[in-house]
């Protein structure tokens, strides 16, 4: 299921605002010290006392803040937990100065109506979809696992595991004899673009991928877990795109090539690329 949504994104008028926090212009040659007026323009010794000042100037409680603030819930497209998020932000902005609009961006995204999956052999289960929000988010919010333009359909079949599906690791299985060929792959997350792991799967055969974050790779085996510390826990569920960016850089409705803007947007009944 596609259908269309609009994404906001907060602009700033205020030329030269970035992520990063600005410091304040070095003082002038009568209020720094001997060793400062010593230490050349982009030297080690100028970079290093740069950097001390800069860290004295930064307070790390802020930007901490913020991402407690934004990070508290799902801001997943066409949803208001996305709606409400924009106008906080936008508010906080204003509040510090800044002249901002709101722009809003009509893209062909898509969320699925359902999804699920079984494992049959040697035991039969129900795997779960979404992870324990804890009560934190609501389920209008809290999409299921997947990753967007991926195609729909039902396919079942055995799983091959396929490390983090790079060309070499394909090469590596069929080097040893194991084929694709009608298999389900399995994957972990990292090392490449998540839209190239089935891109090259389908290549070799296969009819399907699931898609896991390894604990070695972001997990328990690297430190706490949330909420306790940055790692993933181990019901985290990634969620992105599979898009295939590198034949088509550009918005999912539109084909890419000279004078796109002049052609016609296709339906979302299409498929994507």
């Amino acid at each position: 299921m596609r259908r269309i949504t609009t994404a906001a994104a907060v602009v700033l008028a205020t030329a030269g605002f970035g992520i990063a926090s600005s410091t304040t212009v070095p003082a002038a040659a009568d209020e720094t010290t001997p060793a400062e007026r010593a230490a050349p323009y982009g030297s080690p010794r100028w970079q290093t006392q740069y950097e001390e000042n800069l860290r004295e100037e930064i307070d790390a409680s802020h930007p901490r803040r913020w991402m407690n603030t934004i990070g508290a819930t799902p801001t997943h497209p066409g949803t208001p937990s996305n709606a409400r998020s924009v106008e906080e932000e936008k508010a906080a902005l204003e509040e510090a100065g800044l002249d901002v609009r709101v722009d809003s961006y009509r893209a062909l995204a898509t969320r699925p109506r359902h999804i699920s999956v079984r494992q049959t052999a040697p035991t039969r289960r129900t795997l779960a979809v979404t992870e324990d929000d804890m009560g934190r988010t609501t389920p209008e919010d809290l999409a299921i696992g997947y990753n967007a333009y991926s195609p729909a359909g039902k396919v079942s079949g055995p799983v091959v595991y396929v490390n983090y599906g790079r060309p070499e690791d394909f090469t590596e299985l069929a080097r040893r004899g194991i084929s694709l060929q009608g298999k389900i792959a399995l994957a972990r997350y990292g090392k490449n673009f998540r839209g190239v792991k089935p891109d090259l799967a389908a290549k070799a055969g296969a009819v399907g991928m699931i898609m896991y974050t390894d604990p070695a790779d972001d997990g328990f085996v690297r430190g706490e877990v949330y909420p306790d510390g940055p790692w993933r826990p181990e019901d985290s569920i990634q969620r992105g795109s599979v898009l295939k960016i590198w034949e088509h850089p550009r918005a999912p409705p539109r084909p890419p090539g000279p004078r796109v803007l002049r052609r016609k947007r296709r339906a979302p009944s299409h498929r994507s690329p």
